[in-house]
Order: C-alpha cells, then structure tokens, then sequence
C-alpha cells in the first residue's frame, strides 16, 4: 500500500523559497509496490481467514517539483517506518465454482515519520500514528489450467479508505489523508512457462473532498487530490518449488489537477515510477515471505528515493 509525500507550499512561505514556488500534494498512501508475485493468483492456502503483514522502509534526500528538478531547500530527507495490517476473509459460503468472493479489510500503521527540511521543520512537518481504515471486497476467478499447473489467474476488487487516521492540516505529513478515497483494482497473473509468470496490480483513485486542508494553502476552507492510477508489475522466476526470484515495479501518475477551494490548480500532478528486485519464499503451505527494493525516478511533485518491502502471508 504507499506511502505519499508532500513537498514545501504553494506560496512563499519563507525568504529562502523567496524565488521558488513549491508544491504541498494531497494524494493519498497507496498501494506501490507493496505487492508482486503472483498477485492474481487466489491467496494461499484453502482458510478463511488470512494475515498479510508488509513492513515498508521508504527513505528519500530529494524533493522535485513538477519539472521532476530538486527543490532548493537546505535538506530533503525523508524517513518513513510503517506496518501495514491486513486481513482477508474468503467465507465458504462465497465459494462457487467459477470462483469466491473475498473481503478485505486494512490497518497501517506509521511506527515513524521524520522530514528534515533544513529550516527547523518550518516548511516541512510530520507526524506518525494510525493510518485510513481499508473496507474492501471483490470476487477471485478460480485459475484457468493448463497441462502443467495454471496459465492464467485474475481477480476484481472495489476498496473503500475511510478517513479514521491521524491528520492536522499543521503537519505536510499525515497518517491520514481526512477524506473518502475509492481505490478499484484489477490484478492478474499470466505463466509464460510454468516457471515464469507475469503479475500486474492496475489501480485508480478517486478523492473525495478535504475540509481541513493543509495550512500551505492559507485560508482555504477545502482541498480535493486529483484522480490518479497506479501500476504494480512484477516479472517473476521459479528457481526451485519454493524461492522465486525477479523483477518488480510501480508507475503512479496523477491526470487530473488539485483543487483547493474548488479551483484547479495546474502543475501540481505527481508521478513516479519504482524498479528494482525481488524475491518470495514459501517457507511452508501456510506461511510465506516476500521482500522487494524499489528505486524511485522519473519523479515529479514528490520525493525521490528507495523503498524496501518485506512482507509475510499467514494461512490461519
């Protein structure tokens, strides 16, 4: 699920950014890179009940504006710790041949939040706590066969986030984005070879409006992030049964603007894309391990950095 990150405000707001108009976006965390292989694919194991847990490390020493070039500040550190919670419930009585309903429901938690902006925190401020609660649910195709094991599996999802984490229009960081965020996704997997598989996650986010928007924007009584979609690809290898190794990637982009107070404000949208290795480990058929780094670039409005995922899958 990521993370988001705000640059310095729109206005002049110090001496030192007495020339250069920054930027505060309000998109909400979402899921980059969070997951990889086999993400089409029905969750393991035949229970009802599993627990994902995904410890995120994501640190960044630049911020860019919307020409993808570094602010001026005097530091741009970015150090972020957060434990996502998920629980997922496929009851029997959604089961059906073609497939089962799955229902979903999502705590992060942010254990640490720190911005260095080089001005004692003047422009930049965050703060950790409880992130949006995730209410979700969705219907996974049982996986099309061929000779040598499955060839193709997909699942539909609708997820709500609602607004019940930390927030204070004080902070440029937040916990919780304090507004409604519908987060559809589509998710398959696709096996080239029976050891080679291609996961791709496509979401899209719809912002509902924020009627306590960031202290950045001055007297502004609302705030509403643009629509966006975000891409999660993983190219994946089986090196033996249990160890799968390769590529993994995120590409989110913004195409519509912010508005605050009901007007759009052009030159806000972000975008970046994440690449970088991977590996899963199946340490038993009810317990698994993902970890996979990311590198941030083609990055504009945000910050610019790297990201390790470790998460682990439990089958109760």
């Amino acid at each position: 699920m990521v993370l988001k990150y705000w640059a310095a405000s729109l206005f002049c707001i110090s001496s030192v950014l007495a020339m250069q108009q920054a930027k505060a976006a309000d998109e909400p965390n979402s899921n980059m890179g969070n997951t990889s292989f086999y993400d089409g694919l029905p969750v393991p194991g035949a229970g009802d009940w599993h627990y994902i847990g995904y410890q995120i490390t994501y640190s960044a020493d630049k911020i860019t504006d919307a020409n993808g070039k570094y602010l001026k500040l005097p530091n741009q550190d970015t150090r972020i710790n957060s434990l996502i919670n998920q629980l997922m419930y496929t009851p029997e009585w959604g089961r059906f041949s073609d497939g089962h309903f799955v229902f979903d429901f999502l705590l992060p938690i942010f254990e640490t939040a720190d911005i260095d902006d080089g001005l004692q925190n003047k422009i930049l401020k965050a703060q950790a706590g409880i992130g949006d609660v995730m209410l979700g649910g969705g219907y996974q195709f049982e996986p099309i066969m061929g000779e040598d094991g499955p060839v193709f599996s997909q699942r539909i999802e609708l997820d709500f986030f609602f607004p019940l984490g930390s927030y204070s229009p004080k902070y440029a960081f937040n916990p919780g984005s304090n507004a409604v965020t519908f987060n559809p996704h589509y998710a398959f997997t696709a096996f080239v070879t029976p050891s080679l598989s291609i996961s791709a996650r496509l979401s899209y986010l719809w912002n509902a409006q924020n009627n306590r928007p960031w202290v950045g924007y001055q007297d502004a009584k609302s705030s509403q992030a643009g629509q966006a979609y975000n891409i999660n690809l993983a190219i994946g290898y089986t090196l033996t049964p249990t160890v799968t190794v390769g590529f993994n990637g995120y590409f989110f982009k913004q195409f519509t603007d912010l508005k605050v107070d009901h007007a759009r404000l052009p030159g806000q949208k972000e975008q970046v894309l994440g690449i970088g290795p991977g590996m899963m480990v199946s340490l038993n058929k009810n317990n698994f391990f993902w970890i996979n780094y990311y590198q941030e670039t083609l990055v504009e409005n945000r910050s610019k950095g790297s990201k390790v995922v470790i998460r682990f899958d439990h089958e109760f």
